[in-house]
């Protein structure tokens, strides 16, 4: 499924009801998401009401960073460029050889978002080296928080919002280095980031 579903109890949401579903892909089951249980809102960020068109009740702009190449999630704990994320591993604090002040744990996102139940590439996803640049609208990640609204011009999107391991959260601009990503997005490539992204 997805790694909200693993944050749910500490949200005090509905985890056994997930859980159930976990092993069934019918649509019965997803209709029963969509229908019967609650809009899960702290999944998505709050700005973004005044900011795009509604989403779904149950998508997600937040993703997790499964390390450098879209074949990252499915790569194992130890192998080169690898994120906190993947589809069968679990990163543990002892992993992360970075630190968790230079190791990116969630990165918001307009591309591709979904229904966050349904898992995969909705959720969890590497960043492509070969399409570049990483950031902006339309691109692999942010296009999100948009300048102000003008009279004559329409609000630019520039920058998101990024989740580190430590548990702080920070604001990146579109303008960012493409190095600083892609050091972020892994948990042991041993670069050294700066504070002043």
């Amino acid at each position: 499924m997805s790694f909200c579903v693993g944050l749910l109890p500490y949200l005090e949401l509905d985890f056994a009801g997930l859980k159930r579903l976990q092993h069934q892909n019918s649509a019965k089951s997803v209709a029963l998401v969509l229908e019967s249980w609650p809009d899960y809102k702290v999944l998505r960020c709050p700005d973004w009401s005044r900011e795009t068109a509604p989403a779904s009740r149950h998508s997600t702009e937040y993703v997790g960073p499964a390390g450098i190449g879209s074949d990252a999630p499915g790569r194992r704990i130890g192998e080169p460029g690898i994120g906190i994320w993947g589809h069968d591993r679990e990163a543990t604090f002892a992993d992360v050889k970075d630190g968790t002040s230079q190791t990116a744990l969630l990165v918001e996102t307009t591309r591709d978002t979904g229904p966050w139940y349904q898992g995969g590439p909705a959720t969890i996803r590497g960043l492509r080296t070969d399409e570049t640049p990483y950031t902006g609208a339309g691109c692999q990640f942010a296009g999100t928080h948009f300048t102000e609204k003008w009279l004559f011009f329409g609000g630019k999107p520039y920058g998101m919002n990024v989740a580190l391991a430590d548990g702080s959260a920070r604001f990146m601009k579109h303008s960012v280095d493409p190095a600083i990503l892609e050091a972020l997005f892994t948990i042991a490539g041993g670069e050294s980031v700066s504070n002043d992204w």
